[in-house]
């Protein structure tokens, strides 16, 4: 299905890594779906460009730019 390469970006992405910078400005990603202990979802709480839009103990959803409301269960 895919190549390597492209797995690789994957879990570079899912971790915080680099290639999530490359992956979010080609792909041009304004939300992300992850579960709270990826690297990602740690970097994105840190990251004042992105917000959380809904979290419960599962998930965290994010959005980029100003969200005023955080939903949780």
């Amino acid at each position: 299905l895919f190549g390597k390469e492209a797995i690789l970006e994957y879990v570079d992405v899912l971790s915080g890594g680099p290639a999530w910078d490359i992956v979010r400005d080609r792909d041009r990603i304004e939300m992300v779906w992850l579960r709270p202990d990826r690297g990602l979802a740690k970097r994105l709480l840190h990251d004042p460009g992105w917000n959380v839009v809904f979290r419960d103990k599962g998930s965290i959803l994010f959005r980029e730019g100003d969200t005023r409301r955080v939903a949780r269960r």
